[in-house]
């Protein structure tokens, strides 16, 4: 899954939120396009691809990174070190 162009230059939780939103109801409507919608072209964007970018694995980074926020989960080593 390469969704990072699209959250790398994000500082915060909340940031993330709320383009995760848009993200994920503009994913949808791309994923159910038929031909001769606006939003078709985009279904062969690697972000836009149900293949390689499956709606679970969107919801999952999701849920983990707001289980890192909260605390709910501490990794042995961050994504920094």
């Amino acid at each position: 899954m390469n969704v990072e162009p699209l959250f790398s230059h994000l500082k915060s939780f909340s940031q993330f939120d709320a383009l995760f939103k848009t993200y994920q109801k503009l994913y949808s409507q791309v994923a159910n396009a038929n031909q001769g919608q606006i939003v078709f072209p985009l279904k062969t964007m690697n972000l836009y691809s149900t293949y390689k970018v499956p709606l679970n694995e969107i919801k999952d980074l999701y849920r983990l990174l707001d289980m890192y926020r909260t605390g709910a989960i501490v990794p042995k080593q961050t994504f920094l070190d």
